[in-house]
């Protein structure tokens, strides 16, 4: 019997395939690897900044302020 979870994993890991595929065949290899490199990096950086609890809305709004003039 198929579970609804295992189909759900299909789709997912069926989209990261297509989306690794389209990567490799459009920027190539090594750019590929880069742009999961780059990600993961950014992504782990955000799990630290709320695992630690930082806001940089501030910088934001700052940043905003300064553009507007």
């Amino acid at each position: 019997m198929i579970n609804k979870n295992n189909i759900s994993m299909f789709w997912i890991t069926g989209g990261i395939g297509f989306v690794l595929a389209t990567l490799i065949m459009t920027v190539g290899f090594l750019s590929t690897i880069f742009i999961i490199v780059v990600t993961l990096a950014a992504a782990f950086g955000g799990y630290l900044l709320e695992k630690n609890n930082i806001d940089l809305s501030h910088i934001a709004e700052n940043w905003l302020r300064k553009n507007q003039r």
